[in-house]
Formats: structure tokens, sequence, C-alpha cells
């Protein structure tokens, strides 16, 4: 998620501040106050869960991702893009799995929909051709990769793109 969309940027804490108040565990990918605030005790865990996943800080009534507040405190800046979770868990905040993206890149790193019938990325039978289809999107683009026979053809055609177009960012399911 980007930072605009959940904090305009008169509401982000300064760096100093967040290093005072917060201390970050980073074998096990956690925030911790440092300092009491309101009824938090010093050295417990800052944050709860969301039902979106990700884990939220509140601070004096703003809430704050806990990922972007680890790369805040970390990198000494907030971040200019999204936050990707290498992994795809979104609760896994250790800084190996926390890389800065774009958007588009962090969209390549989705989990497979739940709509989705085939069980790959990228890859849907086409009941008109009675084949497997692999498409891809980039730039905006839905790119059309060919009809093919087989499910793992069609697989690894889309595959073979994604690593071309997505790079690092791309998902292998």
């Amino acid at each position: 998620m980007s930072a605009s969309s959940h904090l305009p940027k008169a509401l982000f804490m300064s760096v100093s501040f967040a290093r005072d108040i917060l201390t970050y565990d980073p074998e096990e990918g956690k925030i911790f106050w440092a300092k009491r605030i309101g009824n938090r005790l010093p050295g417990s865990r800052a944050g709860t869960n969301s039902a979106g996943g990700y884990r939220i800080v509140r601070i004096f009534r703003h809430r704050y991702l806990e990922h972007r507040i680890i790369w805040l405190i970390v990198h000494g800046r907030w971040p200019e893009n999204e936050i990707d979770h290498i992994n795809g868990d979104r609760r896994d905040n250790r800084l190996c799995n926390l890389r800065e993206a774009t958007r588009a890149q962090n969209a390549c790193n989705r989990r497979l929909s739940a709509r989705n019938k085939s069980g790959h990325r990228g890859v849907s039978w086409n009941r008109a051709s009675e084949k497997w289809s692999a498409k891809i999107w980039h730039n905006n683009t839905r790119i059309s990769l060919g009809h093919f026979s087989s499910l793992e053809d069609a697989t690894r055609a889309y595959r073979a793109k994604a690593a071309e177009l997505h790079a690092e960012f791309g998902r292998a399911e």
C-alpha cells in the first residue's frame, strides 16, 4: 500500500521520533515500544493485526503500517513507493523480506487469486479454442502469449515471459 493512501505527508512522523519511541528486532521483524506511550509499556509489542493481514501501529490517533515504520527506522526515510513483502506474508516484516516497489512491481508479487481455476498465474481455459490461454499484464497492457494444448506449455510460456518482464518481482506460481 502506498504511503499516500494512509496518511497525508504532514502526519508522517520523523525518523528521530520513531527511533526514540520504538525499537526494531530485525530477527523477528517486529517493533516494540521503547518508551511508555499512554498505556503502552516499554518492551511490549507495538501494533495490532488488521483484517487485511498487515500489522497496524497507532501513534497519537494516527495509523501506520508496521513495515513502513520499520523502513523508516532502518533506512532513515519513509519509502517513496510501496513496500513489497517478498514471500507474500504481510506479517513477515523482517528486513530481508521487505523491498521498495512501485505499484506495478508490487502487483506482480500478488498471491494467486481465489477465482483462478487453472491453479497457475496467467493461464485460463479458452472454451472457444478448447485450449489453454496464457496472458500477462505489462505497463497496463494485456499481452496474449498464445493458446496451448497443455496446461504445462501455457504455464511455461507465462513463466518465461514473466521472468523477462517482471524480473525479481514476479511470482513463480
